[in-house]
């Protein structure tokens, strides 16, 4: 999940409000429970092959801290 400018996704109106109230990094999370879990999984997964925990959060689209801190937790992030 890759990151994308907002500019290019929203419709400028839209963007408009949005700068009211947040400029910079904004995080839009999809909805479901299900989303988390694929995406831990697809974390300890790509681990587990070997991949660096820079790779992994490039790809995941998380912060380098945010992909140790499931890793560091399996139990608790939908390890199955």
């Amino acid at each position: 999940m890759p990151y994308r400018n907002a500019s290019e996704v929203l419709p400028p109106d839209l963007l408009d409000h949005i700068r009211k109230y947040c400029t910079g990094m904004l995080w839009v999370p999809k909805v479901g429970e299900d989303f988390y879990r694929h995406r831990n999984k697809k974390i300890l997964q790509l681990r587990r092959e070997g991949a660096p925990v820079a790779r992994i959060a490039r790809e995941i689209g998380l912060s380098r801290r945010q992909v140790m801190r499931i890793l560091s937790h399996p139990h608790k992030h939908g390890d199955a």
